[in-house]
């Protein structure tokens, strides 16, 4: 079925009815831009959306051509229409997290193309903004001056008919390159094929895309920047090494085998090496991080399930020097990736696979974290340390001492548990135990933010990510010795 949407604005409003039946749809605007896509029918005639997703067209007036595949309820393409501005969406949303970004709608997952530019940090991440399930692979944009009010922006990349866009870095062009201004960015991304016959095996590419206007738009460029190498390599993230002058881009191929290559100009790339390490999977990171207490510095290898090895790096080869660790204590945080352009300090997100049962939107991202290494007697291991902008807006509530439950202010909130003896590991969260050891730990901290906590050791380098009910007005603790309980405000008013 066809229909032709007339009218003016700078959006093309597409409605979403959330988790109903989806059909093939191709909408193409002005005869120009055409957008491949899975959109929700609604469940009964007249039936109002849960929401509305924007396309983002120039200001004016404009035609719109939508078909879909197959047969369509009545009334069903009177729902879209172009308009100025994206409707606010009236589900309840109460329970949503407030320095957790999650998209106004939709459905989000890995972490992409993560660059600090001109004072602001830019947050891309996969995306569906068609339904709140898997699908569409897009990237969406947020941004943020302090790393916990994010501003949420247009999507900047769609699939296209023979593609989706999956995860991928993005950096500053500080050199030139690509005879592109030095103040662009450049992102990297898999150009995923789509298996329409389901016998067409899949060949994944590496494509690159640009910005000259600070990050709002993305253009994506003609060609690869690196062929297949495996049927569904993905998730490039590159970066500048400074001592050996060449971009370095590390790249998932299969299993648990990474690549390493490099570049001189972005155009031409030589693999140095494969890494393989399981369980890890998907999503490869590489940095350098300075352990504060002995002065000396590791480059680390990280997998997207927070894997980890630790090691040197010479621009061709990672030489890892002790055994692989874990980062998590849960299955609920997934491919968290750095920022670029932090200079020293080395920042990480995470995906927050959080189920947001009955909301328009699903899935969440970490609170931002500052990385470091700590020594023990097992060797070098992560700490996940707060930003100095979550800790500059923290402000102490309340104190008790050895308490059973704790009223709660408004979220976020944070609890510094303080053990007046080494813990003797039967402290309790409500019901249940730790989903980490914390026998010998002296202080633990506990964030709440709407449906999502963050549970870390006092030096951080135990974390547990995990979803909660939503807004509870108090919390449970139990334990055996006597502790004291911090409760901070987190300020969540700013950006």
């Amino acid at each position: 079925m066809k229909e032709i949407i007339s009218g003016s604005g700078t959006y093309l409003l597409v409605p979403v009815w959330c988790g109903q039946k989806e059909v093939d749809a191709i909408i193409s605007i002005d005869a120009a831009d055409s957008y491949f896509l899975r959109l929700t029918l609604m469940p009964e005639q007249s039936a109002r959306p849960d929401y509305y997703a924007g396309i983002l067209v120039s200001q004016g007036e404009h035609t719109a051509s939508v078909q879909t595949e197959e047969a369509v309820p009545a009334g069903y393409f009177s729902f879209f229409s172009f308009s100025e501005s994206i409707p606010k969406c009236e589900a309840k949303t109460g329970s949503r997290p407030r320095i957790h970004f999650t998209a106004n709608a939709g459905w989000i997952n890995d972490p992409n193309g993560m660059v600090f530019h001109n004072g602001t940090y830019h947050l891309y991440f996969q995306c569906n903004p068609f339904n709140n399930q898997w699908q569409n692979m897009s990237w969406g944009h947020a941004v943020s001056t302090d790393l916990l009010h994010w501003q949420q922006q247009d999507t900047v990349l769609y699939p296209d008919e023979t593609a989706s866009i999956y995860s991928g870095s993005g950096i500053e062009n500080k050199r030139g390159e690509l005879s592109l201004p030095k103040d662009a960015l450049l992102f990297f991304y898999t150009y995923a094929t789509k298996n329409k016959d389901g016998e067409t095996k899949r060949r994944f590419t590496q494509k690159l895309a640009y910005s000259t206007d600070g990050g709002k738009t993305l253009v994506k460029k003609q060609g690869t920047f690196i062929d297949t190498i495996c049927a569904e390599n993905r998730d490039p993230k590159v970066f500048y090494h400074e001592a050996s002058s060449a971009y370095i881009c590390l790249l998932w191929l299969e299993g648990n085998t990474y690549a390493i290559l490099r570049s001189k100009d972005l155009t031409s790339w030589e693999e140095t090496q494969r890494v393989t390490f399981a369980p890890a999977w998907e999503c490869p990171d590489l940095f350098v991080l300075p352990c504060p207490a002995t002065g000396e510095k590791k480059w680390v290898f990280w997998s997207a399930d927070g894997y980890y090895l630790l090691g040197s790096f010479d621009g061709r080869t990672f030489h890892a020097e002790q055994e692989m660790k874990h980062a998590y204590a849960t299955n609920l945080p997934y491919a968290a990736q750095t920022f670029s352009g932090t200079g020293k300090d080395t920042i990480s997100i995470a995906w927050l696979r959080t189920k947001d049962e009955g909301m328009p939107y699903r899935g969440a991202m970490s609170l931002p974290r500052l990385f470091s290494l700590i020594k023990k007697n097992d060797g070098y291991c992560i700490a996940h340390n707060p930003v100095p902008q979550y800790e500059k807006v923290k402000r102490l509530v309340e104190t008790y001492t050895s308490p059973c439950s704790i009223p709660l202010p408004d979220f976020p909130v944070e609890l510094e548990l303080l053990f007046d003896e080494a813990c003797d590991g039967s402290f309790k969260l409500g019901a249940e135990k730790l989903p980490f050891n914390v026998t010998g730990e002296r202080c633990l901290h506990i964030v709440l933010d709407g449906t999502i906590m963050e549970v870390t050791t006092g030096d951080h380098t135990a974390i547990a990510y995990i979803e909660c009910a939503p807004a509870p007005r108090k919390i449970t603790l139990s334990c055996a010795q006597d502790y004291a309980v911090n409760v901070y405000s987190v300020d969540s008013v700013g950006g």
